[in-house]
C-alpha cells in the first residue's frame, strides 16, 4: 500500500485503538506482606525512608553473590504487557549488574530481559520492559551479580508493576469522514489528508500507548484538508491518532521510529 496509507471509516471498516493501560500487578514494598507472597533470597533487605517519595523499598547487598527477588506467580490474560519499576544504585567502576529475568514455567527456566550496570544511588530511575503478547502465568525476578569487592554497588528496588495493553476493534456505520495519515511509521513529521464529506468540525488528538494526549489541535472544515504534523519532538513508539467530530471519533494507529 503506497505511503502505508490507511483509510478510516468506509461503510463496514474498522478503526483500530488503544485501550487506556491496565495494572494487573503492582507492589510498593511499603509493608511486609508482600513477604508472603514473593520469593527472596536471604540477604535481601526490606530497608526505610530512602525509597522513591522516602518510602520502604528493596535493597540487595553488595556482599553477596547471586541475591535474588521474585514476584509470586501472576496469572495473565492474553495481551500485550510491560513491567515498569524504580531502581537506583551507587555507581562504579566494578562490575556488579542485575538482570531481570522472566520465567513462563514457573521458575524452571528463566530468560534474561534486561541487564543494569551503572546509575546513582541518589537518583531513582524508572525504567520499563517489555514483556510482549503474554497468556497464562509468569514470574518475574531480579537477579543480583556482585563483584564483591569493596565499595561494591548496592542495588534498591521499589515500585513494581505490569500493566496490560489491549486493541479494540470499533466498527463505523457512518460515512461521514474519511483521513489518511503518512507516511507510517513516521518519524519527524507525517501528512494528514482529510476527506471532510459533511464538513463537519473536527479536531486532532494524538494519544500515546499509555493514554495520554500528546498533541491537539482543530482542524479546517473545509471539504478537503491536507496539513503537515512536526512529530519531532515525540518519543519513539506506538500511537493512535484521532479525528473528532461532535458525532463520531476517526481514529488511525501510527508508529514513530
Amino acid at each position: 500500500m503506497n505511503h502505508y496509507k490507511f483509510f478510516i471509516c468506509c461503510i463496514c471498516c474498522f478503526a483500530f485503538y488503544f485501550t487506556k493501560a491496565q495494572s494487573v500487578f503492582s507492589e510498593k514494598f511499603d509493608d511486609t506482606l508482600f513477604l508472603r507472597s514473593w520469593n527472596l533470597t536471604s540477604k535481601i533487605e526490606h530497608a526505610y525512608f530512602l525509597g522513591t517519595n522516602n518510602s520502604r523499598y528493596v535493597r540487595f547487598h553488595p556482599k553477596f553473590q547471586n541475591e535474588f527477588i521474585q514476584t509470586p506467580i501472576i496469572n495473565l490474560a492474553t495481551g500485550n504487557y510491560k513491567l515498569f519499576f524504580d531502581w537506583n544504585e551507587s555507581e562504579n567502576s566494578n562490575p556488579d549488574s542485575v538482570q531481570i529475568q522472566l520465567s513462563i514455567n514457573a521458575g524452571s527456566s528463566w530468560q534474561t530481559l534486561k541487564s543494569i550496570t551503572g546509575g546513582n544511588n541518589r537518583i531513582w530511575q524508572k525504567d520499563s520492559v517489555d514483556l510482549g503478547n503474554k497468556t497464562g502465568t509468569i514470574i518475574i525476578r531480579w537477579k543480583y551479580f556482585s563483584s564483591t569487592t569493596f565499595p561494591s554497588q548496592y542495588f534498591n528496588l521499589d515500585n513494581v508493576s505490569i500493566n496490560q495493553y489491549t486493541v479494540t476493534a470499533l466498527k463505523q456505520n457512518k460515512n461521514v469522514l474519511n483521513f489518511a495519515a503518512f507516511p507510517n511509521p513516521a518519524t519527524d513529521k507525517f501528512t494528514l489528508q482529510l476527506n471532510n464529506l459533511l464538513q463537519k468540525s473536527a479536531n486532532l488528538k494524538i494519544i500515546d500507548i499509555n493514554g495520554t494526549l500528546v498533541k491537539y489541535m482543530s482542524l479546517n472544515s473545509s471539504f478537503n484538508f491536507t496539513s503537515e504534523i512536526d512529530i519531532s519532538n515525540f518519543a519513539k513508539g506506538a500511537y493512535i491518532i484521532s479525528v473528532e467530530t461532535d458525532e463520531n471519533i476517526f481514529t488511525q494507529p501510527l508508529i514513530i521510529q
